[in-house]
């Protein structure tokens, strides 16, 4: 639809490109520090996405130059967290997480993320400065609630902290609409500037 014109193709690079301030698809990190220690939501704004973290179970976030802590139970300096939520300001689809530290993990440690009837079970975390794609790289809406569950397999005392966190924004259908509205008419004109 945008290769009619000169003037039709940049017009329309500059709607896929700059439209909402993110080029289709962007991948967005967000990073964890000891900044977002105790604190019962963390919100981060990185290129115009912003992510909120709530609802950490038992009571509030721990983090420390490693990261944030996204699953432990007791017996670490840090403080223990069972679960939380995940929302993000635009549609993302999840891309991966970065290891800031795991410890004392036997192998059948998981968290699990979840959304509506989308889910993926992260486990057998790799070696710590390690980016580890999503099992299940699934996509959410803008206001949609990730839940993150970690189980212990049973086995007591584990860590696992994430410094990074990456996603990809997806502008909403609606601006697609846009674009293909203001993308046609201009091409129609272009084409029939061509003919005379």
């Amino acid at each position: 639809m945008c290769i009619l014109a000169n003037r039709t193709l940049i017009f329309c690079a500059f709607l896929f490109g700059v439209f909402e301030g993110h080029a289709i698809a962007d991948l967005i990190t967000f990073s964890f520090s000891s900044v977002d220690a105790d604190q019962s939501t963390v919100v981060k704004s990185v290129e115009g996405l912003t992510m909120t973290l709530s609802n950490p179970t038992p009571a509030t976030f721990d983090a420390d130059s490693d990261g944030l802590v996204v699953f432990a139970t007791s017996g670490f300096v840090l403080d223990p967290i069972s679960s939380f939520d995940i929302e993000f300001s635009m549609p993302v689809s999840l891309v991966s997480y970065r290891i800031g530290f795991r410890g004392n993990l036997e192998g059948n440690e998981t968290i699990t993320l979840s959304a509506g009837s989308s889910e993926s079970v992260e486990g057998g975390f790799d070696d710590i400065g390690a980016t580890v794609p999503f099992v299940n790289p699934f996509f959410v809406a803008a206001g949609q609630i990730i839940t993150v569950v970690g189980d212990d397999g049973g086995d007591g005392t584990d860590l696992v902290q994430w410094d990074r966190l990456t996603v990809r924004a997806i502008p909403e259908p609606s601006a697609f609409l846009l674009m293909a509205a203001v993308a046609l008419p201009l091409g129609t004109l272009e084409a029939a500037k061509r003919r005379r």
